[in-house]
């Protein structure tokens, strides 16, 4: 692994990513939620405490009047006259929890799009993080890949190499003419600089005419030759 994998990979592996708890925790407390819940739960229990003491003005009235000389129209006006001020502070608190509701209402919008923002950055940051990555990693595999491909070729040259050395050495010491040698000697130069794209256009236009001029070989022993050799060295017919 390279240092720029291990750093991406570092980086991939510290980064935190932000939970939907988080983000919408986060945007809570930059627009107020908290407070204007804990505002409208404190109005709503207001209103109700009004609403139940609106509710309270009859019986109480009527447990005042009782055994007295009250009429019940005297005893209706009284009611109203003591509900009046209630009735006065719970249409002012309804009236607040309305518009408190209203803002929480508003809040809680802008909130939901923040954190939808919150959210939508980090996997966005995370992503980038991730590709840097498995890109760096792709490159690592790809190098890897040729540095192995490289090697095979090598051996597979060194070997080459080798038994054409031996070949040579026999030749020389039974006193043989064979061309063997000297065609593989041929070959080994022919595709030292050879251009993987012009491989097949280069082997039959140029390598196989020249095994039959020099060496006196048939098209097919020409070709044996020349396509065995790609084949052992390069892995390519």
């Amino acid at each position: 692994m390279n240092p720029n994998t291990t750093a991406a990979k570092a980086a991939l592996d510290s980064y935190k990513q932000v939970s939907s708890t988080d983000a919408m925790n986060q945007a809570d407390a930059k627009y107020g939620v908290q407070d204007s819940q804990t505002r409208l739960s404190s109005l709503k229990g207001l209103v109700g405490n009004l609403q139940s003491a609106v509710e309270a003005v009859d019986p109480s009235v009527t447990g005042r009047t009782s055994g007295t000389f009250t009429t019940e129209a005297q005893r209706s006006a009284l009611v109203n006259k003591e509900r009046a001020p209630i009735l006065g502070d719970l249409a002012k608190q309804q009236s607040a929890y309305s518009d408190e509701q209203g803002t929480l209402n508003q809040k809680q919008a802008l909130s939901s799009q923040m954190a939808s923002a919150l959210l939508s950055d980090d996997r966005q940051r995370y992503q980038q993080l991730l590709d840097a990555y498995n890109r760096s990693a792709a490159e690592d595999a790809a190098a890897e890949q040729k540095r192995q491909w490289e090697a095979q070729q090598a051996e597979a040259k060194r070997q080459f190499d080798l038994e054409l050395a031996q070949k040579q050495a026999a030749s020389r010491s039974s006193g043989s003419g064979s061309s063997t040698p000297s065609v593989s000697q041929f070959l080994v130069q022919a595709f030292s600089g050879y251009q993987p794209g012009k491989m097949n256009f280069y082997t039959e236009r140029e390598v196989i005419p020249a095994l039959m001029a020099n060496y006196d070989l048939t098209k097919s022993q020409a070709e044996k030759y020349a396509y065995d050799y790609r084949l052992q060295v390069y892995g390519k017919k």
